[in-house]
């Protein structure tokens, strides 16, 4: 019993590379830059008092329930415009792994903050956006594929190989993803259409959110029961049998298969992509380190497992 305990300790608490934080680090703040980015075209009609939700209106939607909302206060849409240029500005130093620490703490903080000032344009995949780049604040992302990390090993201030972090942080990432996809399908069962197998019909015929051309044969009967019985399996494995390494790779192919073809047919922006930056975290900063070790192999590069994780 003891050792069982122990093992499980282990696989929860214990210490890993932190190359896998500093990887998704990277990718999820390309992520974040870019949707943030997208905005700008469109940032007065979202978030200044000229646009569709002044923030009267924002209120009325948030209703009674205490949200984080700094700029209700703020009057001067100049001055939410520069705390926005701000928020790119963190997502870059993010990206980099530029005074990590900090950089990432203001993100999640301004990424909340412009979140809750204007809920309506929020999509599912902005959820999991804000609580990400929430845990990715809290955790030791510059450790490793960072410019903090590359400054601090010249300078003599830390060693060349990185030291081993709690693998807790990497930890709640996953069962943040698997929350996620565990309580889509329990929300889905609750339906009669899903359990019927009928689902996936609807979603075509909101011609508003349609994207690019498909055949008509995905929307006949077989197709739409094999679309809508294969998402509710798919999404069930990625928050249970991913977590089985057998299994994992399968899980993650499957899941990016469904996530792209949602991402070609329908017009949700970045849906996919947030949530497709997440499944770097399926994976130990070892495998990360072992992978790019092949990748150099594959290519005739030189250089050493430690300075792969040193160089950003």
């Amino acid at each position: 019993m003891k050792k069982w305990i122990a093992e499980i300790n282990e696989i929860i608490f214990g210490f890993a590379s932190p190359v896998a934080l500093g990887v998704f680090r990277i990718v999820f703040g390309c992520v974040a830059l870019l949707n943030w980015l997208m905005i700008l075209p469109q940032f007065e009609a979202w978030f200044s008092e000229k646009g569709f939700v002044p923030r009267a209106v924002a209120a009325r939607w948030n209703g009674s329930d205490w949200r984080f909302n700094p700029f209700m206060w703020i009057q001067s849409d100049t001055l939410v415009y520069g705390w926005y240029l701000l928020m790119i500005a963190f997502a870059v130093m993010v990206i980099l792994g530029l005074f990590t620490r900090f950089s990432t703490i203001m993100l999640a903080v301004l990424t909340v903050a412009f979140h809750m000032r204007n809920p309506i344009i929020l999509h599912g995949g902005d959820s999991l956006h804000r609580n990400m780049v929430i845990l990715l604040a809290l955790a030791p992302c510059g450790a490793a594929v960072s410019l903090d990390r590359y400054f601090a090993v010249k300078a003599g201030r830390a060693p060349a190989q990185p030291p081993l972090i709690s693998i807790w942080p990497q930890r709640m990432m996953q069962w943040q993803l698997a929350v996620l996809y565990i309580t889509t399908v329990w929300g889905k069962s609750l339906g009669s259409l899903w359990r019927e197998g009928k689902a996936t019909w609807y979603p075509p015929q909101l011609s508003e959110f349609n994207r690019f051309y498909t055949p008509a044969f995905f929307d006949t009967k077989p197709m739409v029961y094999f679309s809508t019985y294969a998402t509710l399996i798919i999404e069930l494995a990625l928050g249970t049998l991913v977590f089985w390494k057998p299994a994992r790779k399968y899980c993650v192919i499957a899941g990016i298969g469904l996530h792209l073809s949602i991402e070609y047919r329908f017009n949700i922006p970045l849906f996919a992509f947030i949530i497709l930056s997440c499944y770097v975290i399926y994976y130990s900063g070892e495998e990360w380190v072992a992978l790019w070790e092949r990748i150099k192999r594959a290519r005739g590069w030189g250089g050493t497992v430690e300075e792969a994780q040193v160089t950003p």
